[in-house]
């Protein structure tokens, strides 16, 4: 039996005999989950892969956790120990309780995951070893675990951020179906528009949707455990490092319900749209209209001759945003410490990288350009793609395929 206490659990959760072969480990964090079959059910019916594969469900519970929490875990982790399996594939159930309140969460969860599938990874023979994050409401495309093992075996890029289309969003739908439209597509509206202003950082960082190496996995020290956002700080340590790749062959399906269980993240956002009864605002696309002259300018700003002049040609967002955080005085000691373009720009961008993005969003969106509804956003920008007189009901799918273009 696999079930632990937070202060009582062995070095090793898993002492099960490890396959040579083992290539693949699909990480699950649950938490009073009652959709875990089909989660279940959709790995196992996958393409049978070369590697033999392995997915560890973590069921997690706070110690202010309610009964009605702990039955349901119980039920998942009963579920998960009875699922038969094809000979190729292993489930690993594993049952923490009594989690402090302080630590408990899906950062928390995930890592318990990913650091024991690490370990068991580190044995196997296999030449490909693959973490693979995924949630316990979701669901795959067929080609899931096959998609995965054929990228990572051609690429020496150490993750990937997984195509994903969360089930039932349809504006001409109920409530819970209008919202999920209006999330989604404020999600691949702003990832378009940093790709469009040539921002290095345009990824969607889903949690049920990306997937790292073994080696990537250990050189950024594994994951943290937030209790929401979790995916996106994981995933920008390697995006900062240009070893991040978007994998659009597959595609990973997360649920669309309304959850109150992280302080923000799609089911809270499908929650709040639920009982407020209103759209959903999004960053207005001046905002990256006008980043955009910053990013072109980034090829030639090295070897500038009066960088002070150079920035004042700049929209005056962008400009006033960088006197505000002094970095025009950041940006000048970069480029007297780097000999080229090419080291310089890199630099650039880790120090202007997503979280200072956000910095900027929230200050042009607080004295130039204020957020507005995300279907009105997303319709208006289409322009700068080519594309007019979208339906509003139609947007996400043109968005889409946009983002499966980058």
């Amino acid at each position: 039996m696999s079930i632990y206490t937070y202060h009582h659990f062995p070095k090793e959760l898993l002492v099960d005999k490890i396959s040579n072969s083992l290539g693949i480990v699909v990480c699950i964090p649950c938490y009073n989950e009652p959709d875990l079959e089909q989660t279940l059910l959709s790995i196992l019916t996958c393409d049978k892969p070369l590697s033999f594969i392995e997915i560890i469900v973590l069921i997690n519970e706070s110690d202010a956790d309610n009964n009605k929490v702990s039955q349901q875990n119980e039920l998942s982790y009963l579920l998960a120990s009875k699922f038969k399996t094809p000979s190729w594939i292993k489930i690993h159930p594993l049952y923490i309780k009594a989690i402090p309140v302080k630590f408990a969460g899906v950062g928390l969860a995930r890592k318990l995951a990913l650091d024991e599938a690490a370990k068991r990874l580190e044995s196997s023979n296999s030449s490909l070893k693959i973490l693979a994050c995924f949630d316990a409401d979701s669901v795959c495309s067929t080609n899931y675990l096959s998609g995965l093992e054929t990228f990572f075996a051609n690429s020496s890029k150490e993750a990937v951020s997984i195509h994903y289309q969360h089930k039932d969003a349809d504006l001409l739908g109920g409530k819970e179906q209008q919202a999920i439209y209006l999330y989604e597509l404020h999600l691949r509206y702003f990832v378009q528009m940093q790709a469009f202003a040539g921002l290095p950082f345009a990824y969607h960082t889903v949690g049920s949707s990306m997937a790292c190496t073994l080696r990537g996995y250990r050189r950024i020290g594994g994951m943290n455990k937030r209790k929401a956002g979790e995916d996106f700080y994981f995933l920008q340590k390697f995006i900062k490092n240009n070893a991040c790749d978007r994998l659009h062959t597959i595609t990973v399906f997360p649920s669309s319900r309304s959850s109150d269980r992280v302080p923000f993240g799609t089911g809270r956002a499908v929650l709040k749209m639920k009982t407020e009864g209103r759209s959903l605002n999004s960053y207005h696309y001046h905002s990256f209209l006008d980043l955009k002259s910053f990013v072109d300018m980034v090829g030639s700003m090295h070897d500038c001759a009066d960088l002070e002049v150079d920035l004042k040609t700049l929209p005056m967002t962008v400009l006033q945003f960088i006197y505000e955080y002094k970095l025009n005085i950041k940006i000048a000691k970069l480029i007297n410490n780097t000999t080229n373009q090419k080291t310089f720009k890199k630099a650039l961008y880790q120090l202007f990288d997503a979280f200072q993005l956000m910095k900027y969003l929230h200050y042009v969106r607080d004295y130039f350009y204020a957020d507005e509804d995300v279907l009105t956003l997303a319709s208006d920008a289409l322009k700068i793609f080519n594309h007019e007189n979208v339906e509003h009901h139609e947007l996400l799918s043109v968005y889409r395929r946009l983002n499966l273009s980058m």
